[in-house]
């Protein structure tokens, strides 16, 4: 099953806490989405139709600016 790009990062985030140790807490904070900029694109394909693209850019935490 394919998980989306949020539930696939927090997967690789969990299996890197656990290699270096991290306390849980850090973990779930680590997790929490700061701040979200979701944008569309629309591109017009070779066969001539138009399809809208998804663009995402997630911040997780902003403390070291």
């Amino acid at each position: 099953m394919l998980l989306n790009p949020n539930e696939s990062s927090k997967e690789n985030m969990n299996k890197a806490a656990e290699l270096i140790d991290l306390h849980n807490n850090t973990l779930e904070y680590l997790k929490k989405m700061e701040r979200v900029l979701i944008n569309s694109i629309s591109i017009t394909m070779h066969n001539g139709s138009v399809k809208i693209f998804k663009g995402y850019r997630v911040h997780h935490s902003i403390l070291r600016g």
